[in-house]
This record gives C-alpha cells, structure tokens and sequence, in this order.
C-alpha cells in the first residue's frame, strides 16, 4: 500500500499490516462458543480487583508503577500487547511500563515488532551513536511505526538513559527484517547486504567472488521478483548465505576479537534471518500464496526465536520487555487457511513457562474505527465494543484507565469458569476480532475506555 505523506489527518489511510491481516482475520476464532454476558459477580471482581492508572497523558509518577512489580513476579519477559496499531494511549502506556521496568525490574532490553535488520540502527544511537532522532527512527523502524511519536519518544529516553545508567538498555528488532506495510519484504536485502559486509570486514579473503556474484543478485531479492532467479543463481544464494551463517558460527573467540562480542553476536543473528528469508522467498517461486503462507507460519516463530536470543544476549537474570500486537503475544492458537498457526506468546509459554507474564489491552470504544483485523487504525467513525465482550465487562470498573490481574479470579470458582470460556475480546461482530479464552491468552490486561489515533508524523 502507498506509503505518501499525509498533508492532513482527514487524508491519513493507515495501512492493514499485510501478514499480520493475514493471519489475523482468521486469529483466535479456533476457541468456538459464544460468551454470555457478564454477570453481577464477574462485575464484582473487576470493580475489586482492578488496579486504576492514571490517564498517560498526565505526568509520569513513579508510585503509579508499582504494581509492576507483584504482577510480574519472578518472571523474566514481560510481553505488552496493543489492540490495535497507531493508537496513542497503549503506545504511551507501554513507554511508561519501559520507564518503571527499566528503572526498578532490572529490564535491560526492549524488544519490538519490527524488523530485526533495521533495529540495529537503534540499538547503536541509544549508546551514543551519530545521526538525528528523525533519520535514525526512520530507518530502524519498519511497518510504518517509524511515523508513530511515541516510537521516536521511546527511542530518545533510552538514549538519555543510557548516557548515564551503569547497565546499559539494549534495542531489538523481533520482527522480519525488511518487511514492511509498502509490500511484502520489500527491503529484505539489506539483511543479506548487512551479512556480506560484515564478512568482507572479518574474512575479507573467504568467498570474495561468491559474495561479489550475490551483491550482483540483490535488486531482485523480493518476493515478486525471486522466481526470476535461475535454479543456479538461486543455489548460489542459499550456498552463501548458509556458508556466510556457518562461517561466523565456527569461530566466535576470532570474530568477536575482530569486532566486540556484541556486534559478533548481533551480525551472527542477522545472518541466520538472511538465511530464513531467502528460504522463504524460495517456498514461493512458482506460488505467491505458498510464500505467503510460508512467512505467515514462520513469522511468529522467528519472533519467538529471537526473544529466545535476546534472553540469552542479556544474561541468565535480565529481563526483557517485548512490545507487539494482541495476536502475536496473547497465548493463542490462531489459523491461516485451516493451517494451525502458533503465536508467539504460544512459543514463549512453551519454552519459558511462568517465567512470562502477559499484559494484553482492550478497550471499549477505537476512536477513528478499525483499518483492518490486527492493522491500524481507520481513517474515521468509532467502534464501539460489544455489551456482550470482555471489553464491556471491563468497563463496568467504572475506571478510563486501569491493570487487570487475570489470575487474582483464578480461587473464585465462579470467576474462574467464566474466564474459562471463550469471550469476544473487542467486538461481537462476523468481521472483526475475536474470541479468545481469557485464562488461556494473557496473565493481565489493560484496560482504556477509548484509544485514540496516534499523531504520525
């Protein structure tokens, strides 16, 4: 979709994330079933459980976080969901929960769904690297976030932070690299550029003339454009790429000696996603749908992967905020064209157990309507949560703003079987999403009377 400035709000489309519409149409609908409409106990329980949160428009107060602290427990990722993209208040919010998490959790990486590749850019301007806040959120961000503020808000705290903090915060891309709401990976490139130079730097004399071929082959390392490989040039890529990835795997003391282990570390990562997205474009060459069934199923798991390679990049007690979309970080199963799909959340439950919390969001009414399932935010109008889901149930807390600890209903037997069952989490409607299992998909959820479009820049 285009990606032209806006001169004006009235003609802001935001753009439906292509996998993430994908995937997500169909998100969470496995859970079947219809869910009542609450009752004067669930109500109970809300009103009494809910933790208030001052409106994030107001200043930062630091006691207004604490809560932080008993809801995450020992864990050591915090997953932060947002409803929908381009909305200001879970934007906001998220970046007050960095703000405590940082400061008092010991958190010491913040990781984001969007490219892995770009995030470098980032991860280098908040330890003090050259270029301007505009040219750096611009190229390290993917998916049209680099116009959101609060992504630009966030990236120039961390670098304030860092100038003085003993324990530096690292900046993670989970995302695919290259991908973007402007088509289907269309920068997808650059990790492989990223690989081959980092190479030419370390072992300037191994497979120079393999490398200097492949350079040759990169304006067509697109999706539309990989089926115009020939069967050789399409070896030759993943030959390299594969002996680019074993190569710097083989040798870590020589490598990181080279560079710094950290950079050693990161360029080896980067080259395992060249390695992944050129097998994906490959699952395509004669069917487009099969490439794109082939991110779609690998996409939530690559982000998994490498929240799973973050953890370990901090150390065994770190901890590790990440910030996505509701359907990737709730604990759900969701479907693309009758394929079971795991998401991420699924990944981490499964790998790490209760060493991650889940802090969902909802809302009871999307200022400016929906641009999609799992996209942006529309261009007008607003949608207005079902009295029969788990948003309405919600807002009779009688709160704008508050934290839910899911798991506090887990001894209250009437609770317990309500959340047991399928409930629309957002809006009761065929075309929008969807039904989820409340103690299935997340430990906690925010709650936010309204959220509103984000100011893109």
């Amino acid at each position: 979709m285009s990606r032209a400035q806006p001169t004006h709000r009235a003609q802001v489309r935001r753009p439906v994330r292509w996998a993430t519409a994908v995937a997500m149409a169909t998100a969470l609908r496995s859970v079947g079933g219809q869910a009542p409409a609450p009752d004067a106990s669930l109500v109970d329980w809300v009103r009494a459980a809910a933790i208030p949160v001052r409106p994030v428009d107001q200043p930062y107060v630091d006691s207004t976080f604490t809560f932080l602290g008993p809801l995450v427990g020992r864990a050591r990722v915090l997953a932060i969901g947002e409803l929908v993209h381009g909305a200001h208040e879970p934007l906001a919010f998220r970046n007050e929960v960095i703000r405590y998490a940082v400061t008092h959790l010991g958190v010491r990486a913040v990781a984001l769904e969007s490219g892995f590749t770009e995030a470098h850019t980032i991860d280098a301007f908040i330890h003090g690297g050259p270029g301007d806040i505009d040219t750096v959120v611009r190229t390290g961000l993917t998916w049209n976030f680099e116009r959101l503020p609060e992504n630009r808000d966030l990236v120039l705290w961390l670098r304030t932070y860092n100038a003085h903090a003993r324990q530096k915060i690292r900046f993670y891309g989970l995302d695919i690299s290259g991908a973007d709401d402007a088509g289907i990976m269309p920068r997808a490139a650059g990790a492989v550029r990223t690989t081959l130079e980092y190479l030419d730097r370390v072992e300037p004399d191994v497979d120079r003339a393999r490398r200097a071929r492949v350079r040759g082959l990169l304006d067509r390392f697109l999706p539309a454009r990989y089926a115009e490989y020939s069967a050789d040039e399409r070896d030759l890529l993943r030959t390299t790429l594969e002996r680019a990835y074993a190569t710097l795997r083989a040798d870590s003391t020589r490598y990181s000696h080279a560079t710094s282990p950290s950079l050693y570390a990161w360029e080896t990562r980067n080259a395992w996603e060249a390695v992944r997205l050129n097998a994906m474009m490959a699952a395509g060459i004669a069917d487009t749908t099969a490439m794109t069934r082939a991110v779609v199923n690998a996409r939530d798991s690559m982000m998994a992967e490498n929240v799973r390679w973050v953890l370990a990049q901090v150390g065994p007690t770190a901890r590790v905020i990440v910030f996505a979309h509701n359907g990737h970080v709730m604990n759900v199963e969701t479907t693309f064209e009758g394929q079971r799909v795991e998401s991420l959340g699924r990944y981490l439950r499964a790998w790490v157990g209760s060493a991650l919390v889940v802090l969902g969001a909802a809302t009871g009414a999307i200022v400016g309507g929906t641009g999609g399932i799992g996209g942006w935010l529309g261009d007008s109008g607003v949608a207005v949560a079902s009295p029969a889901s788990f948003a309405a149930l919600l807002a009779g807390a009688g709160r704008p703003t508050f934290v839910l600890d899911r798991r506090t209903g887990d001894h209250l037997s009437g609770v317990a079987a309500a959340l047991a069952r399928p409930w629309p989490l957002l809006f009761d409607t065929p075309s929008e999403f969807s039904l989820v299992v409340p103690d299935q998909a997340f430990d906690a959820i925010t709650y936010f009377d309204r959220v509103t479009p984000a100011k893109l820049r």
